[in-house]
């Protein structure tokens, strides 16, 4: 699966998620969407940059997100939409890094209520890559003997080797609370397993304002 993942601008939060939606609805009617996502921040700690929402979208393959691209380009109910959009979005084209067990496309439950989900944006060098991996592994082990902890998935970029990348991973956690969050990495055992990477990160709570499956005329279509 190939994840795309848009972080976004903007001075009118509510107006971008409805044409967000909108958009998001037509890709959910092409081939190849799995879901999605989009998160809407509620508090920050160390932003690189004022992103006001997250946009979360699965793919099976990367060839279904470029035909559905495509076609989204080409469709003139889109025509006024697409622009409005236009130059807010930071992308990221990722897949699930291995050993990540956990795939918020399939098993989140963050859906609506009080969950929260933790949009951890990483800024890297290429060589320090390996390391932070490593890293978040011994952190998401520790993190799941926690209260509350519902899961994490860590994106690693498709695009590493390319200098102007500075983004070469998005973690997205979930937990029950964002109180429960702050419990939990207020301790010296987190904060030892971190200290290495403890600048690189910018931090993103969030909590789900809109979720997108697969249209049911086209998943019916899959089935025959």
């Amino acid at each position: 699966m190939i994840f795309v993942i848009d972080l976004i601008k903007t001075v009118n939060a509510p107006e971008t998620a409805r044409d967000w939606e909108e958009v998001c609805r037509f890709f959910s009617r092409q081939p190849g969407f799995v879901s999605g996502r989009l998160l809407e921040t509620i508090q920050t700690l160390h932003p690189k940059e004022d992103y006001k929402l997250t946009s979360v979208c699965c793919w099976e393959t990367d060839n279904a997100w470029q035909a559905a691209r495509q076609a989204a380009k080409n469709d003139a109910g889109l025509t006024n939409v697409l622009p409005k959009l236009a130059g807010k979005f930071s992308a990221f084209k990722g897949i699930i890094d291995h050993g990540s067990d956990y795939n918020p496309a399939k098993d989140g439950v963050a859906d609506h209520g009080d969950q929260m989900v933790l949009v951890d944006v990483i800024y890297l060098t290429e060589g320090r890559m390996k390391a932070y991996a490593e890293m978040w592994h011994s952190a998401n082990l520790y993190m799941s003997n926690r209260p509350g902890y519902i899961g994490a998935c860590l994106h690693v970029t498709t695009n590493a080797e390319n200098d102007s990348n500075k983004i070469k991973y998005i973690n997205l956690a979930e937990w029950e609370s964002k109180e429960i969050f702050f419990a939990s990495v207020d301790t010296p055992e987190f904060i030892e397993i971190i200290k290495d990477f403890k600048n690189d990160f910018s931090l993103y709570l969030s909590k789900v304002a809109k979720t997108i499956k697969p249209a049911a005329e086209h998943m019916m279509a899959e089935a025959t």
